[in-house]
């Protein structure tokens, strides 16, 4: 168990620093967001029109970057939970790499993809309808700069738009960035560390073999596995795929909840848990009714 511990430690080390410089780079954007909210990405992202549009294509970007940044954006008010939801099911984690080191898969990036956008786009627009009323507003939100900047209380926000921190109002936006890249690697550090743990104690074996059972129950399987905030899980099912042992709706659905590190960051930065839960738990069955959905067309 020891040897176990020490692997998972030191693997989920390695993991968790090919990851830093895109944590940061997505820290350094969302503090420049947060001083200068005219920035066209986040007003994008804020529309109730295009949001869920904008982030099924932003989620696509193979890294983790974005699924932090969209967290951050969500609980800061800045992008509905359409947008969000958007981001994480599109986000697709190893799997653009896996397949492209199989010169002979490629053709099947475009599919992949396709779906994952559309699947993106619906149940992004699909929650902001459903929910619209409980859109996430920033002027309903307590406004601390002390998770951002130590410049005390704002009051009386009317927007978002309205809201300039000026260079006196707190710290430089690179100090800034540094410091909260730290803080949620430590955390994602952690959480890495428990998962890689129940996955050597599992045994990635185990979970092809639980994968590659009943043809119909493969995106259940898949969607709930694809929750594990690890890249070895991306990687398990798009081989899975690659070698014919699960079928299209089932890596659809996989790589639509794996999120992992954006799922830590809602956690971490919303104030509302429950609501952060609200988001998973429909992030994972609409990812498993639209995986099921294409596990029949492709029967």
């Amino acid at each position: 168990m020891s040897e176990i511990i020490i692997h998972s430690l030191v693997h989920s080390l390695k993991d968790s620093l090919i990851a830093l410089p895109f944590l940061f780079a997505a820290y350094f954007l969302l503090e420049f967001l947060e001083h200068r909210s005219e920035i066209k990405l986040a007003k994008a992202l804020s529309s109730e029109k295009i949001g869920p549009l904008g982030g099924a294509f932003v989620g696509c970007i193979p890294q983790c970057g974005m699924g932090v940044l969209s967290s951050h954006l969500f609980s800061s008010g800045m992008i509905s939970a359409g947008a969000l939801i958007a981001v994480f099911v599109s986000t697709s984690d190893e799997a653009l790499p896996v397949i492209l080191s199989h010169p002979d898969k490629i053709a099947s990036v475009f599919p992949l993809l396709l779906s994952k956008i559309a699947a993106a786009v619906f149940a992004g627009y699909i929650f902001d309808f459903i929910f619209s009323h409980r859109r996430h507003k920033h002027e309903d939100i307590p406004h601390d700069h002390n998770s951002h900047g130590e410049c005390g209380s704002c009051e009386d926000i009317k927007s978002l738009e309205d809201h300039h921190c000026k260079d006196e109002c707190g710290e430089n936006i690179f100090v800034s960035a540094i410091k909260r890249t730290l803080l949620i690697f430590f955390y994602i550090y952690v959480v890495t560390v428990v998962f890689a743990i129940l996955t050597e104690v599992i045994g990635e074996d185990t979970i092809s073999a639980f994968l590659s059972k009943s043809y119909y129950l493969q995106p259940i399987f898949a969607a709930v596995i694809g929750l594990i905030p690890n890249c070895a899980i991306s990687v398990i099912i798009t081989e899975l795929y690659l070698s014919q042992a699960i079928g299209f709706g089932a890596v659809v659905a996989g790589l639509s909840t794996g999120a992992g590190i954006g799922y830590i960051t809602l956690f971490k930065t919303n104030k509302s848990k429950k609501e952060a839960a609200m988001i998973v738990l429909y992030t994972l069955l609409f990812s498993i009714v639209f995986g099921e959905i294409l596990q029949i067309l492709f029967a």
